[in-house]
């Protein structure tokens, strides 16, 4: 039985735009994101995260979140342009024939259309 799971491709830090936390989603300060070692006091360190919460509404300069990488249920990144995929464009004319289906038909709808 296999049992592989679909895999989104690699987190990169540097476009994670939100991370969710047990208390919900936080939105990030553009490159803020970070893995990093945490621990408390003189305590053994773990892997951990670290991120400026981006608060448009707050007053006061972005808070800083940090805590253990376990603690991080899922996170949004913004995706590679070269490698995003692009919308599917027609060459110039065309757009009305795909829409339409043929040019005999957009004729046809058109009775004052130029033959």
């Amino acid at each position: 039985m296999n049992t592989a799971q679909p895999h989104a491709g690699p987190i990169v830090a540097e476009r994670v735009v939100r991370v969710l936390l047990a208390d919900g989603w936080h939105r990030t300060v553009s490159g803020s994101f970070t893995i990093v070692p945490f621990n408390f006091g003189d305590g053994d360190s773990t892997v951990g995260f670290r991120f400026q919460e981006q608060d448009d509404a707050s007053p006061y300069p972005p808070a800083t979140l940090a805590g253990p990488l376990a603690s991080v249920l899922a996170v949004r990144q913004v995706g590679d342009t070269a490698t995003a995929r692009r919308p599917r464009t027609l060459p110039m004319g065309r757009h009305d024939e795909a829409r339409t289906g043929s040019q005999s038909t957009r004729q046809a709808s058109h009775p004052g259309a130029a033959a």
